[in-house]
């Protein structure tokens, strides 16, 4: 289902979330980023901050916690799942080495205009930059 625009109740959701931000780079946000639940910082709303912040201490404490934490807040769930299917179990190149190379590809890519998809299709975007690291 799609709003007025062509925007999904998600995208919604998270233009009011980053709306509702403190100050990117801001001590308050610093704070957000380590309290906050990833259901009150999804991934799209990390990426969109990131994108804008570009460098300095903010913009590696969110893209740590965008690519790092796993356990605790799942970003990077879909990516596992991904690469368990990609990856046959008898491969010498595993799951893990597909994880970590794709991280690298999104490290690359997400603050340049290849990353701007994942701003609404963080899954998908974590799809692809698996392809590219795969192919690689």
């Amino acid at each position: 289902m799609t709003g007025p625009q062509g925007s999904s109740p998600n995208d919604e959701r998270n233009e009011r979330i980053f709306a509702s931000l403190p100050p990117l780079g801001s001590p308050e946000y610093m704070q957000k980023l380590k309290t906050a639940s990833a259901a009150e910082l999804p991934a799209p709303v990390l990426v969109r901050a990131y994108r804008q912040l570009r460098s300095g201490p903010a913009a590696d404490a969110t893209l740590a916690r965008l690519l790092g934490y796993n356990e605790k807040y799942g970003y990077i769930t879909p990516l596992y799942k991904a690469a368990k299917g990609r990856i046959s179990s008898d491969a010498a190149y595993g799951v893990d080495d597909l994880v970590q190379d794709t991280i690298g590809e999104i490290v690359e890519t997400l603050a340049g205009p290849h990353g701007q998809g994942a701003e609404r299709a963080w899954v998908s975007y974590l799809r692809q930059q698996m392809e590219n690291a795969h192919r690689k």
